[in-house]
């Protein structure tokens, strides 16, 4: 029974002197002694490097976001602002709501070029296809304005209409109709 107790206590030795080398082994890493502060160093040195790691990963994010935009020929752009904007136009007028570049993807590709010689912003803003006077009347969007960003909302009506005049002229002027 001593012999078993005497055992043990080795054993326990062996594991407190490798716990003990961890320990210089980790000191040595941080410069700091246990005594000193070694804790509050290590949770500095995680703190530190979480922060840069949530942050190459918000920027890998935005990255990743952009190479995706330019795949699918959209537009991508990184404004916290522009989210909260957008987001207020989708839940308050739903479908209603286009964001300019796909509104254009739909258009043939002469209107296209016609709406953006007329209205060459048209792909960074948004279209709205039904009752733009509501929109137009909302007086919570004017709150929208007072930053360093613009936002253009564009009636769907009066890009479509100014199209469908140039259409009318042309064919006038060339077919005499």
């Amino acid at each position: 029974m001593l012999e078993e107790r005497i055992s043990r206590m080795k054993e326990q030795q062996l594991k407190i002197n490798a716990g003990h080398d961890k320990l210089n082994d980790i000191e040595k890493i941080y410069g700091v002694k246990f005594a000193d502060g070694l804790g509050e160093a290590v949770l500095s040195t995680y703190t530190q490097i979480n922060t840069e790691y949530n942050e190459k990963l918000k920027e890998h994010d935005k990255l990743k976001k952009y190479i995706e935009a330019i795949k699918e020929g959209t537009y991508y752009i990184d404004s916290p602002e522009r989210d909260i904007f957008k987001d207020y136009l989708y839940n308050m007028y739903g479908d209603d709501v286009v964001e300019g570049y796909k509104w254009l993807s739909q258009l043939e590709d002469d209107t296209r070029k016609d709406v953006l010689k007329r209205i060459p912003f048209v792909e960074y803003g948004f279209v709205i296809k039904n009752d733009f006077a509501r929109v137009k009347n909302n007086d919570a969007l004017k709150a929208f304005g007072k930053g360093t960003q613009i936002y253009p909302v564009i009636s769907e009506n009066v890009a479509k209409i100014q199209t469908m005049l140039s259409i009318r002229i042309w064919l006038y002027l060339h077919l005499k109709i």
